[in-house]
């Protein structure tokens, strides 16, 4: 069984030789989507005309334009939508940037692109959308990535949206409030896009384990050394078994936390950095110490670095060693010829070697497009396993970052904007507001309804049957912010890879934190 480690988005599986229209079978399900719940039609509708149809360009997508336009199609039929597929139009472009990157790193299949080159690369890439959206065929409505959207809103390409949704009164109280917020922030406090879903994380806890033993939930507003207060508290023993206060779950190692305890959320480290810090001290040295007592679960994760931790379970996974690690071939391609290579490659059992779902730990980091394979996965554990735990779960926001920063884990989807060259302004708006309105929020809702993926903007879609008495809005916190890959200029994975290493060499031999992370510096200063 695989399990998904990112929420799935096919990005173009209608492929087009010219500009791509709506067909009829497509329309047609976006018809019955729009009709499956009791909609009342919106000002976005409009009285039939015998005139030319307008020609409202979208620049994006097939995947997105498909599933969003047929929605609007519905109700805007005099609108012919016409794609500007981004992935045709950046073929060449990407191809021949590539190509140049790859020319100046050399033939080393190891070799890492310096932060200059990355930096230059973007720079090109960022021209060639500039001069897409400028051009003579300039789109309307732009559909792009968070980090692209943002560059190319800095760069004024965009529209703002606060005048249009002043003069069409549209209303953003039933919008996730940190969501809006964070891209107001994103635009200096202008609003240049809106993005219909989000995904985050948040912690999982039982309810039973804290009812057992009179302890209040976790709650919003709680700081780290609280929390972990609060799981020494819930560990202890459990059916002859170590019950854990914690666990990092199926998807974090240590270090990815350590650097969400200080930064709001991991990757934030360069190279210029000192990994040395009292506060990179003292975190490392207190998850070494709540390890080793049996407070946080021996991460699942960390025995991909060697941990030898040994954390009561019954599998692979979840012995000590790299018992839970398996060795396959992979073909790895060259210039010259195919040649084979072993790759490590980490297996584990997704029920038993999960601690909150196996029942031997109270509280778990967990992401929103976890909650159905949660949901899955427990219950298939009836089925499976004898005396399967009852869990009775809720969800609790993340704590806030030591560094009084906010907590950088809203990963939005695709933005939406007018583009600044656009010829449909006011069409482009009408089109992004009916996308991120209440009855294309109804419809995507009742067709995602039994695969929970992503977390929608119009807040009161994201009601889940079973969910009533769970706080959802804990994965949408006050304060939380939009998360960027590589922010600060710290997107360095050697870095992290040897911090990994280096930590699960701490645990595993009790050296004292401090010691190990100056050895780390002073190793990698000298690469």
């Amino acid at each position: 069984m695989t399990r998904p480690d990112e929420p799935f988005h096919p990005t173009d599986p209608f492929r087009s030789t010219g500009p791509l229209r709506l067909s009829g079978m497509v329309r047609t399900l976006a018809i019955s989507l729009l009709f499956i719940v009791p909609l009342v039609l919106s000002g976005c509708q409009s009285e039939p005309t015998m005139s030319e149809p307008k020609v409202l360009k979208v620049f994006g997508n097939s995947y997105e334009f498909t599933t969003n336009g047929a929605l609007f199609s519905v109700v805007r039929d005099d609108v012919e939508l016409e794609l500007i597929d981004m992935w045709e139009a950046l073929e060449e472009p990407l191809k021949e940037l590539q190509q140049e990157l790859m020319a100046e790193m050399g033939d080393d299949l190891n070799a890492v692109p310096s932060k200059e080159m990355i930096e230059r690369y973007e720079n090109k890439l960022s021209q060639v959308y500039q001069d897409m959206l400028t051009g003579p065929d300039a789109p309307d409505v732009v559909m792009l990535d968070f980090e692209t959207f943002s560059r190319m809103a800095k760069a004024g390409l965009f529209a703002p949206l606060d005048p249009y949704i002043e003069k069409t009164k549209f209303d953003t109280s039933h919008l996730v409030q940190p969501i809006l917020e964070a891209l107001r922030d994103d635009g200096d406090g202008t609003l240049y896009g809106l993005t219909p879903s989000f995904y985050s994380e948040a912690i999982i806890y039982d309810r039973h384990r804290f009812d057992e033993l009179g302890l209040p939930y976790p709650q919003g507003g709680m700081s780290w050394d609280e929390l972990l207060d609060l799981a020494r508290s819930l560990s202890g023993e459990k059916n002859g078994r170590p019950y854990y206060g914690f666990s990092f779950g199926t998807s974090y190692t240590s270090v990815d936390v350590v650097e969400m305890v200080l930064h709001g959320k991991q990757e934030h480290i360069s190279k210029d950095e000192t990994l040395q810090t009292d506060a990179r001290k003292k975190w490392w040295g207190a998850f070494q110490t709540l390890i080793q007592q049996k407070v946080i679960a021996p991460p699942l994760m960390d025995r991909r670095y060697g941990l030898t931790v040994d954390d009561g379970g019954d599998t692979p996974g979840s012995r000590a060693g790299n018992q839970g690690v398996v060795i396959h071939e992979s073909r790895v391609m060259t210039s010259d010829d195919d040649t084979s290579t072993p790759v490590q490659e980490f297996s584990y059992d997704p029920i038993a070697d999960d601690p909150f779902l196996s029942g031997r730990s109270a509280m778990q980091l967990v992401r929103s497009f976890d909650i159905s394979w949660l949901m899955n996965m427990e219950n298939e554990a009836r089925y499976r396993m004898d005396g399967a735990p009852d869990l009775d779960w809720d969800f609790a926001p993340l704590p806030s970052p030591v560094n009084g920063g906010k907590n950088a884990i809203l990963n939005v989807g695709t933005v939406y904007a007018i583009n600044a060259s656009a010829t449909e302004r006011d069409l482009a708006w009408e089109f992004i507001d009916f996308v991120h309105g209440e009855r294309a929020a109804q419809a995507n809702a009742a067709a995602d309804r039994q695969f929970v993926n992503e977390f929608l903007l119009y807040a009161e879609e994201n009601r889940l049957p079973g969910f009533e008495d769970k706080h959802l809005a804990a994965f949408w916190p006050d304060g939380a912010a939009v998360f960027r890959w590589g922010a600060d200029g710290s997107d360095d994975w050697e870095i992290l890879e040897e911090m990994k290493k280096a930590f699960v060499k701490m645990v595993n031999s009790g050296q004292d934190p401090g010691e190990v992370l100056q050895t780390l510096d002073e190793r990698l200063k000298k690469q």
